[in-house]
């Protein structure tokens, strides 16, 4: 074995795992800063309760209603496409949109032009749905078999 193959492939490792380690760094970084954000933005939201504006108020639940449509979403896009921390700066365009929701007030904007119309679709689908009288007996036997289950738990029979 020579010594220069011997060398190359100590290099090789050596700068492999480096490569991995700022990779894992980098990852972890993207991670503590998304999650600052999400706490600051949290004390933001707590902050704006105290305030007389509704304005406050209402841009923060839009941020944490997208945001939680966003996390579901993501849920199940991870699933489909194995990994979505794979897809080169996911994390960091992950970032920039809660930037952009939370402090350049573009929850309230996306909310004005696509989300209050897709919710609004959705409600009127499932007031549809619930009118279904099939769909109403099925609802009604899931509310007596809750209602059993909490009677059950608490030693009281809930008629």
């Amino acid at each position: 074995v020579s010594t220069q193959s011997t060398w190359g492939h100590l290099l090789s490792v050596y700068f492999f795992s480096y490569e991995m380690i700022l990779s894992l760094l980098s990852d972890q970084i993207t991670v503590l800063v998304e999650t600052t954000i999400l706490l600051a933005y949290g004390f933001m939201s707590y902050k704006a309760v105290d305030t007389d504006s509704w304005k406050d108020d209402a841009h923060w639940l839009t941020f944490w209603l997208l945001y939680s449509f966003l996390q579901f979403i993501e849920l199940f896009l991870d699933i489909f496409l194995d990994s979505l921390c794979n897809i080169p700066l996911y994390r960091e365009a992950k970032i920039a949109v809660l930037l952009y929701l939370g402090l350049f007030r573009g929850a309230t904007m996306v909310y004005k032009t696509f989300g209050k119309r897709a919710i609004q679709t959705i409600e009127n689908k499932v007031k549809v749905a619930a009118e279904n009288p099939a769909v109403k007996e099925k609802l009604t036997s899931v509310r007596q078999i809750v209602a059993q289950a909490g009677a059950g738990r608490t030693g009281q029979k809930k008629e």
